[in-house]
């Protein structure tokens, strides 16, 4: 380059930086920034928070067992403080879900309620040995469109879980109105201060305009009964007995308890995936956070639970309100117990119009609106269809039919693609050079460069 000008230099120059960062790769895609480390305040409100909203869910969920509301709140408490303590990924919610109550419905219809402490201790164990063997590294396998995917049918499930809300409720101008002006508060309180979680203010604001404009609204004791919010010590969980343990039973109870195990780690390690790509700081092991739920699951079954897993709605929302650590975990546990036993009362009266409209807001943040509107153009545009179609499977499949089977069906669908069509980069091999051709092509580079150089320089090449 030394007998080249200053503007031909700069030009070679220019072609040989962009040459290098090409064959480099394109830069690191930069992240969302992760959020600012949180207080002791902070982790106590987004637990009373989450709190608040899975009191309607953890009764939801003991109704679908066929079991007093009292389970169903218990079990949240119970999992919900043994998890974070045990050595699950700080920022998860754990508590009682639909993936343990469903299969135990039809169990509890021929047995009784006492089929649940065998269920669910077996189910317990079933989650020890999938840790002890390291199954939980096989979340590898879901890759970032699956995820997205799944969140697109999660955050649909949270709307049309809501729908129920507004059916059939004693004022549905009221419901509605309450609902929206609650979900604005939500968005609208962080702009004025930041002091308290966005959620627990909408929460209280909305429950004191119900109260002082005599609005008629369901509440939450209408919907869980009186015995739920009875208070007292007399609500606290007893041990429970074990029921006949006999070979026709162990038959009858293998296969759910099988289903809870699976689905519930499956659950666990995606509600662990969503704190990661939030953002919050600490240490992630997946078999470490199944062996603490399994050790959670087995405590509420010795006290007559049905147990649980990670839950991704209150996780997001726990995550929204602030809290990621196990302190905020902890908080969501105990909040929820004093609830029901010394504020019973005072939180009975929360409209569930005022909680719908927190997790309307959740669903909302929780679809993956951008990488979505993506895949639906690739499909048109018929580039990076494994993505695209994963995602989209996942989406449909996980509203539509179920979570567990929709994650499996699109990493199917999204590895099948990609072995059958060829990768968008991909380099045609040509046929190797004509020996001619190559001296004549080394020519014309030559005489390329040479054109750029003064005319003084010519004739001064060097032979090589």
């Amino acid at each position: 380059l030394g007998g080249l000008g200053i503007t031909a230099r700069s030009r070679l120059l220019a072609r040989l930086s962009t040459i290098r960062a090409f064959s480099a790769g394109p830069p690191p895609i930069k992240g969302v920034a992760p959020p600012r480390p949180s207080s002791v305040k902070d982790e106590v409100l987004a637990g009373v928070t989450v709190a608040l909203a899975s009191i309607p869910s953890s009764v939801a969920y003991a109704n679908i067992a066929g079991v007093s509301p009292l389970v169903g709140v218990w079990s949240s408490v119970v999992l919900g403080i043994a998890a974070p303590l045990l050595g699950a990924r700080p920022g998860v919610i754990s508590g009682a879900a639909s993936v343990a109550a469903v299969p135990l419905a039809a169990l509890v219809a021929v047995k009784g309620p006492g089929i649940i402490t065998l269920v669910t201790a077996l189910a317990a164990s079933i989650e020890f040995i999938m840790a002890s063997l390291k199954l939980g590294r096989f979340i590898s396998f879901v890759t970032e469109p699956v995820m997205n995917g799944f969140l697109n049918g999660l955050g649909m499930l949270l709307f049309k879980s809501q729908l129920k809300v507004f059916l059939n409720p004693p004022d549905l101008l009221a419901a509605i109105g309450l609902a929206a002006f609650t979900a604005l508060l939500v968005q609208g309180v962080p702009k004025v201060s930041k002091a308290v979680p966005a959620s627990l203010a909408a929460i209280v604001i909305s429950s004191g305009a119900s109260k002082a404009l005599g609005l008629n609204v369901a509440t939450l004791a209408m919907t869980a009964g009186d015995v739920t919010f009875a208070g007292g010590f007399a609500v606290l969980p007893r041990l429970a007995a074990m029921p006949d343990f006999s070979l026709e039973t162990l038959q009858l109870v293998v296969v759910p308890a099988f289903s809870i195990a699976l689905i519930s780690s499956l659950e666990m390690l995606l509600a662990q995936r969503v704190v990661d790509d939030t953002g919050v700081p600490g240490k992630t092991d997946p078999d470490a956070s199944i062996a603490a739920m399994a050790g959670g699951n087995a405590i509420s079954a010795a006290l007559g639970g049905f147990g649980g897993c990670g839950l991704i709605p209150q996780t997001l929302l726990n995550s929204q309100a602030g809290g990621q650590k196990r302190l905020s975990a902890a908080a969501y546990a105990i909040a929820m117990a004093s609830f029901v036993v010394f504020a019973a009362p005072l939180v009975g009266e929360v409209p569930l119009a005022a909680l719908a409209g927190v997790m309307i807001t959740v669903g909302a943040a929780t679809v993956q609106w951008v990488p979505t509107a993506s895949a639906i153009k690739d499909i048109f545009e018929l580039k990076r269809l494994p993505a695209a179609a994963a995602l989209l499977t996942a989406t449909a499949v996980c509203f539509e039919v179920d979570m567990a089977f929709g994650i499996w069906l699109s990493i199917a669908v999204e590895r099948a693609l990609t072995s059958i069509l060829p990768a968008p980069d991909a380099v045609v091999p040509l046929p190797a050079p004509d020996a001619s051709l190559a001296a004549k092509g080394a020519l014309v580079v030559e005489d390329e460069v040479e054109a750029l150089a003064p005319a003084s320089n010519i004739g001064h090449r060097n032979p090589r």
